[in-house]
Parts: C-alpha cells; sequence; structure tokens
C-alpha cells in the first residue's frame, strides 16, 4: 500500500512509495527513484519485520520496475521465514 497515500512526486503524480504489508506487518518498503543516477529505478529495503529476527542479505537494492521490487521484497521474506524455521506464507497479497 502507498506509504503517504495522496503525495505528488516532483511531477505532479502519485508518489510512487509503497510499504508492503504481511501478515499484517511490515516487511519492505519499495519507492521510485525520482532524481540522481538511479532515476527512474525503484529501490527496495526489506528486513522490517519485527517477530523474525533472523539477518538474511541483501536487505535492499534496486530493480527496473516496480513489479520486479515487489518480487524482490517477497523472496526476501520467504528466505527470512525459512532462515527462521517458518513456514512460507500461503495466499494472495491484495494491494492498494
Amino acid at each position: 500500500m502507498r506509504t503517504w497515500p495522496g503525495e505528488r512526486s516532483l511531477k505532479g503524480e502519485l508518489l510512487n512509495d509503497f510499504v508492503c504489508i504481511v501478515e499484517g506487518e511490515i516487511v519492505g518498503r519499495i519507492s521510485e527513484q525520482e532524481t540522481g543516477p538511479m532515476r527512474g529505478n525503484y529501490k527496495w529495503d526489506a528486513g522490517h519485520s519485527k517477530r523474525i529476527k533472523i539477518k538474511v542479505l541483501p536487505q535492499g537494492g534496486y530493480a527496473p520496475s516496480l513489479l520486479e521490487a515487489v518480487r524482490l521484497v517477497e523472496e526476501h521474506y520467504d528466505r527470512q521465514r525459512e532462515a527462521a524455521g517458518l513456514p512460507p506464507v500461503v495466499g494472495v497479497m491484495e494491494t492498494k
């Protein structure tokens, strides 16, 4: 879901900044890079779970598209759960 619903980017469009929520907990964040050398790419950060204390690296990076960044956050969370001995999350996540 959007981190700040209604906030606008430098271009006046809705800000492409999202939190990734699984089972009611924020587990990652994705934001479009509007300026600089990574402009147009999406920065993803994971490892935000307060329930899972296992650190899995890398915890972030850049992706060329929003969907790729979402995939990387999801895969990170799956690896984190696996490292903690937890079962995988099953089901479809809603997006807002």
